[in-house]
């Protein structure tokens, strides 16, 4: 009995302990996951299917294409598909999204639009008179050319110190004629209007903005120092100031009725404003030398000549006497300054490439260029003429007006 029964026994661990070993078979009712399973296999070394992953579509993501301005943006709907256990990725860079104000870099814009473009940068028009000295006739001769040096001829002979009215049709010029001396309007084709005053004595005439009041300066008097007139309706008369007649010289207007002069106020020389009737004086520029001074058309700003660096040249300063500014600088002659009738330019004579010639440039100096020569001599003595009668060059006039 005991053999048999350990034979049995041996028997049946042989086939426990050796015998073919069942699948192995999870628990009843526990399912591994995915990823334990995955797990189990690579921890054993077996080659064991990879659990599947279902694709799960995303929502299409719209992104916005660049497109040039002026065009309409367009989107591109693109499916994602995204497994639900994918690692992360990097999120590209998102694009910059086009505001209708932003401009492609391709496309250049005017930095201001063209209406404010400043004035400065049209070309300047018009006619400017100037004064031409004859050696050979002892006299001056008046001319006038559009401002592009053409058109030119001449609309006085023996006359200089020319001063347009407004609209460019008359003109007002010392005579230097033997027969007919003193100031004279008369219209750019030579016929006289009106004969403001036979003093020979009398200079530089000067017509308010409004084309109906004229300024002077004469030397009539015995001491032979300049003293202001102006017309008063048809009749001229000095300007009164404390009983005195006003003492100055190349006077001109402003727009507001105000005149401009070089004299002296208050033991102080200079550019002096004043009412039209003399009263309330005061000074724009102090100095000693300048003179010719002429207001902008707008009234704000005052160009000038002076001697106060050396040699004449051209300045510029508020109507107020603030900010002066040198707008020249060179070793020969600059001076006689005008406006355009627009304010956005200033024409001068000089003679710094030897012929005298009328340049221009705008109020900040800047843009100076030769406009046309003067084809002669700018300074000369009038033959038969006293000396307190002729002044040189610096009483001279030049003036700029549109063409009628």
């Amino acid at each position: 009995g005991i053999p048999l029964l350990a034979l049995v026994l041996a028997l049946l661990a042989y086939f426990i302990f050796f015998g073919p070993q069942p699948a192995s078979t999870p628990l009843a009712g526990i399912q591994p996951s995915p990823t334990a399973r995955a797990s189990l296999t690579v921890t054993r070394g077996l080659t064991a299917p990879v659990p599947s992953v279902t694709p799960s579509v995303q929502p299409p993501v719209t992104t916005p294409t660049p497109v040039a301005q002026g065009s309409t943006p367009t989107a591109s709907a693109t499916p994602t598909v995204t497994p639900t256990s994918a690692t992360p990725t990097p999120t590209a860079t998102k694009a910059p999204t086009l505001t209708p104000s932003s401009t492609p870099t391709d496309t250049p814009t005017p930095t201001r639009p063209a209406a404010t473009i400043p004035l400065a940068s049209q070309p300047p028009r018009g006619q400017i008179a100037f004064p031409r000295f004859d050696p050979n006739r002892g006299t001056y001769d008046i001319f006038a050319c559009y401002v592009d040096g053409s058109n030119c001829r001449r609309l006085s002979t023996a006359a200089s110190q020319p001063d347009f009215l407004p609209d460019g049709t008359q003109i007002v010029v010392h005579s230097w004629k033997t027969d007919e001396k003193g100031l004279i309007l008369q219209t750019v084709a030579g016929e006289r209007v009106w004969w403001l005053t036979g003093e020979i004595e009398a200079a530089r005439p000067s017509v308010d903005f409004q084309g109906q009041r004229y300024v002077y300066h004469s030397r009539h008097e015995a001491d032979r120092q300049p003293r202001l007139y102006r017309t008063y309706g048809s009749e001229t008369r000095p300007i009164m100031r404390e009983a005195s007649v006003v003492r100055g010289q190349s006077p001109s207007w402003l727009p507001d009725g105000r005149i401009l002069y070089s004299g002296c106020w208050l033991n102080s020389c200079g550019i002096i404003a004043m009412l039209a009737d003399g009263t309330f004086p005061r000074q724009v520029v102090a100095g000693s030398t300048e003179t010719n001074p002429e207001s902008s058309p707008d009234g704000q700003q005052v160009a000038l000549m002076s001697q106060r660096d050396g040699n004449w040249e051209i300045y510029i300063a508020d109507v107020d006497g603030g900010n002066l500014q040198r707008l020249t600088n060179n070793p020969a002659n600059d001076g006689l300054p005008t406006w355009s009738p627009d304010g956005r330019y200033i024409a001068f004579v000089t003679d710094r490439d030897g012929p005298w010639a009328v340049w221009l440039m705008r109020p900040d100096g800047s843009g100076k260029r030769r406009l046309f020569d003067i084809g002669g001599p700018l300074d000369g003595q009038v033959r038969d003429a006293v000396p307190y009668e002729i002044h040189g060059w610096v009483e001279e006039r030049i003036s700029w007006a549109p063409v009628p």
